[in-house]
């Protein structure tokens, strides 16, 4: 992962070995120093066409490893933005694809190899004048299963008959079309695959006829080996885009997963400054003992990331560490208690009153209480739903008393977040301001907020961008 500056922020032991390094030595240099000046050049392009139009990229390139042989490296660049939708950071997930590509390269020679041996194939040679064998070479002797003097004096017909070809015969007049081009399957008795075609040439001053024959038992046998290749192939490419979907799942649910946590440590902090702004200030001790308990739930954040990078951060030989959930509730019910008081009287003293009633939907129940929590240290009054369903019997109570409603796009898999606005929407009979908080940055998200207006909000939520939403319901 490197910033826009094309400093290396986190690499994981596999794509730092790659280069002759270790993650430690590579973390927070340069990518040309890391890389290489031939390999950084190689790269340049790509990486300068994702900063410029902020889209993945996937491309393949050869690359020198550190001991200086060449590896074809399948490579996918992935933009990662900032809350404000800059584009601040970029991830690279490379594979090794040499083995796929030398057997590609494998397979063009085969294919040029059998090209060239088909050309300079021994054909077998029937002679004739007026319909009769004048001479044959060794190969159309053992092709058409006689001898020599037994296929000479031999009506053509008759002998192209014994070999399979239809049309030939007593029963056609032992005439044979001049124009005879035709290619005879593997038949029973052992007989070769045979290509038949009437040829003419000239031979001191005269006309002479002749039927070439080329056994065609390696073109079979090479076609058999071609689509057997060839289903291989395709059933690796197979496996190489279901690996690559597999990535992008994970890309996907690794965003939303980093995310969650951020997006409720990030209205907690916000609920923090709010507290401290007013009359009353807290105590350093107590402070302290805050900044404790969200560097425990930073640190699980690092853990997460590391996991997910699939590398520990100091090195092969660290002791495989494991994630432990870490409870933010006692954390807010600890502030509640140490600063509910302060809240209650900043609100008293500032004149602002409570300005609207808002429900909250989202099945996380830390960023719930988190919202509502730092929604209360505002003045405003809320209503908590861990379930469209849920959410749906609240409004039905009383609908006239919510003013607004903030919502988490992935719900339960019956009904996501805009299915759910829409619905509170029909049993509400005056406008109702929503705001839907999503880690989705997709420009379907947006066209939707756009269609069918309402706020969009992405994680994790600023502290101005939902002052800015509530203002809109007050």
């Amino acid at each position: 992962m490197i910033d826009h500056e094309e400093n290396m922020l986190f690499v994981n032991a596999a794509y730092a070995s790659f280069f002759g390094v270790t993650p430690d030595d590579a973390q927070g240099r340069q990518v040309r120093l890391v890389m290489g000046e031939d390999n950084y050049a190689l790269t340049a392009a790509p990486r300068q066409e994702l900063f410029r139009t902020r889209e993945p990229v996937r491309y393949e390139r050869m690359l020198h490893d550190s001991n200086g042989e060449d590896r074809v490296m399948g490579i996918l660049l992935w933009p990662i933005k900032d809350a404000q939708g800059r584009l601040s950071k970029m991830a690279t997930l490379t594979r090794d694809v040499t083995l796929r590509h030398r057997g590609m390269v494998a397979l063009r020679q085969t294919l040029e190899r059998l090209d060239a041996l088909f050309e300079a194939g021994i054909e077998g040679i029937l002679l004739h004048e007026r319909g009769v064998i004048v001479d044959a070479n060794p190969v159309a002797c053992r092709q058409a299963g006689l001898t020599r003097e037994h296929m000479v004096g031999q009506p053509l017909a008759r002998v192209l008959q014994m070999m399979g070809v239809p049309g030939t015969g007593p029963e056609s007049g032992d005439a044979v079309p001049e124009d005879l081009h035709l290619c005879l399957t593997p038949a029973a008795g052992g007989k070769p695959p045979l290509q038949i075609q009437s040829v003419a040439f000239m031979d001191d001053d005269e006309i002479c006829h002749a039927e070439v024959m080329q056994d065609m038992s390696y073109r079979h046998q090479a076609q058999r080996r071609i689509d057997r290749l060839i289903g291989d192939l395709r059933q690796q490419t197979t496996r190489a885009e279901a690996a690559d979907r597999d990535k992008s799942v994970l890309l996907a649910s690794a965003s939303h997963d980093l995310r969650q946590p951020i997006h409720s440590l990030g209205l907690f902090l916000t609920t923090i400054e709010t507290l401290c702004r007013s009359p009353r200030k807290p105590d350093t001790t107590s402070l302290r003992s805050i900044v404790q308990h969200m560097r425990a739930s930073l640190d699980s954040l690092v853990v997460l990331l590391e996991r997910l990078l699939g590398a520990p951060r100091h090195g092969a030989h660290q002791a495989p560490t494991h994630g432990v959930p870490t409870p933010l509730q006692p954390v807010l019910d600890e502030l509640v208690a140490e600063y509910g008081v302060t809240a209650s009287e900043k609100v008293v003293q500032t004149g602002h009153a409570v300005r609207c009633n808002v429900l909250l939907v989202d099945d996380d129940d830390h960023v719930l209480q988190a919202m509502s929590r730092l929604l209360g240290s505002w003045g405003h009054h809320t209503l908590s739903a861990t379930s469209a369903a849920e959410a749906i019997r609240l409004c039905e109570a009383e609908p006239e008393r919510i003013d607004a409603v903030i919502c988490d796009y992935m719900l339960d898999p019956s009904m996501d977040g805009l299915a759910l606005l829409q619905r509170l929407r029909l049993r509400r009979p005056r406008p109702l301001p929503v705001c839907m908080v999503t880690g989705d940055v997709s420009a379907e998200r947006m066209e939707q907020a756009r269609r069918h207006g309402f706020t969009l909000l992405h994680k994790p939520v600023t502290a101005d961008a939902l002052q800015q939403f509530l203002q809109t319901c007050v």
